[in-house]
Order: structure tokens, then sequence, then C-alpha cells
């Protein structure tokens, strides 16, 4: 995306009524942000408004009271210290990354926590310090994804709608056009999953071994890519296929170390499922440690 259409895009958000809010602890921080945002759009009036992490509950009531009104949000999130997303995650349980998008500003740091970050929910991550055609690119980004992060939104749109057969029709598209694309394979896993709900049965069981057939192709085929793997876990996870969970489980922590959710879910499993006390303990009581510093 070219800085001429960035910044198209985010006057059009702008002129539209959206609103752009600020988390961080640093008020000047703030008014940087705020005045390199105005310095790439010539000056341009626009709504910030900025809250502490600590008062994130405020700030999910203030998006709230924005979106009932009919505003789009986006959020600028300043992490202070590295292992502090709890904010994050707050923001994560109320709203998708299409419903309010998440930049996160943050010192520059090892690949393991910029992974982190993206498997948390952030739309983009723009390291300090950052110019404002930094600032214009990526947040245009998180407002109107370009390319694949748009047929990815798309999908999700009619998957939760439960147009799984639009959705596959996608997929058949994409991969007339890209042989193989990991990405509609995932789709085409989540639509029979989503139809396998619909149905009982033969039926059922069809569509829910076609869902993992497509799941496992998305994964050989990318198997750094955290998303199929995700699915593979959760799909064995509603199986009760506690080993196979337990693999997937493994392959994610490799990929990404410092998820301390999905590493107590791992302690749990290997001490309730497998009596690896030993084992367990790792994950249930050490800290992950980034492998890159």
């Amino acid at each position: 995306m070219n800085t001429h259409n960035s910044e198209e895009i985010l006057k059009k958000f702008i002129q539209d009524g959206g609103y752009f809010v600020f988390i961080g602890n640093d008020g000047e921080e703030f008014k940087v942000f705020g005045s390199t945002l105005k310095t790439a759009l010539m000056g341009m009036k626009m709504s910030l408004y900025w809250s502490k992490p600590s008062d994130i509950n405020s700030v999910i009531n203030q998006i709230e009271r924005y979106r009932r009104n009919a505003h789009n949000v986006v959020v600028i999130m300043k992490l202070e210290r590295t292992g502090d997303y709890s904010s994050l995650r707050d923001l994560r349980v109320h709203y998708s990354r299409e419903e309010v998008p998440v930049t996160v500003l943050m010192k520059e740091t090892g690949k393991d926590v910029i992974t982190l970050l993206e498997e948390m929910g952030a739309n983009g991550i723009l390291v300090l310090p950052y110019s404002a055609i930094n600032v214009t690119e990526k947040i245009a980004n998180t407002i109107k994804p370009s390319g694949l992060n748009e047929i990815i939104q798309n999908c999700e749109k009619l998957l939760a709608n439960k147009q799984y057969e639009a959705v596959l029709n996608i997929c058949e598209i994409i991969l007339r056009r890209k042989p193989g694309s990991t990405v509609a394979y995932m789709l085409k896993g989540d639509a029979y999953s989503g139809m396998a709900e619909r149905k009982s049965g033969q039926e059922a069981q069809q569509d829910r071994e076609t869902a993992l057939i497509f799941y496992t192709l998305a994964w050989r085929g990318n198997n750094k890519y955290l998303e199929p793997l995700k699915r593979l876990a959760n799909f064995h996870k509603a199986q009760k296929n506690i080993a196979e969970q337990l693999r997937f489980l493994l392959e994610l922590d490799e990929l990404s170390p410092l998820n301390v959710d999905r590493r107590k879910e791992i302690g749990t499993i290997l001490s309730r499922d497998f009596g690896q006390e030993q084992e367990a303990k790792k994950y249930l009581t050490e800290s992950p440690e980034s492998t890159e510093k």
C-alpha cells in the first residue's frame, strides 16, 4: 500500500466519523503520536482519545459508546514492557480484529514477542521510533487490509453468518489462482467444521473428517503458520483426542513459546492425562523466555 493510498484511507476514516483511541501510560507519547498523525494528514482535524492501560474497562465502555453511535474505532496501544499484554487480551475478549483494529507500538524486540502479539490479536505492530509515513501506512492497513488479509476477513464474516457454501466457493477461486493455498485449505476446514455443526450422525462425521483433511493440508503446506495448528489442536480437543491435541499444542509452543495460557494447558494435560509431573512442571511453573533477544 503506497503512502498516498494510506493517507486517503485515513482521511476517509476520519471524514466518516472514525475515532482513534490511544492506550498508554505516557501522556507525552500520546501528544507525539497525535502530532505525527496530524502532520501526515496535513493538519486534518480528528478525534483522539487517550487512556491508561489500568483504565481498560473505561476504554472498552468508551469504545462501546462510539460504536453505538455508528463511529468506527481504531486503537493504538503503546506497550511499556515485554510481557504486559493484559490490555490487548482484555480488548480482544470484547472485540474481534475486524470490529476494532489494534496497532501496537513497541520498542524493538524479538521475533517471539511479535509472534505472540499477532497471535493475541494485534492487527499491526509498529516498532519505535516511527515516522509519519510508518504511522499512516500501518494504521491504514489495519482499517482496510489488502490482498490476502482482506479475503480472510471477508470469509470470517461469511463464516460468522453460517454462509459456509459461499466460503467454499471463494476458496475454490483462490485455489484455482494459487494451487495449494494454505489459507484456502484452512478456510475450507472452517467451512466444513461449521457445516458439521448443522448436521448429525454420519453426515456430521463426514464433514468433520473433511475439515480435518483440509486443516492438515493447510498445516503441511506451511508448518510455520500458527492458525492451522490452532485449528488442529482445537479440532482434536473437541473430539477428545488428547494425544493429538497435545501434539499440536507442543508444535504451537515451539513456534510461539511466550503464550503462557497455552503453556498452562500443556502442563495440565501432561499432568492430568499422562502423569508426567516433572515435564508438566516445566510448563506450569517456569516462565517462558524469548528465543531471540
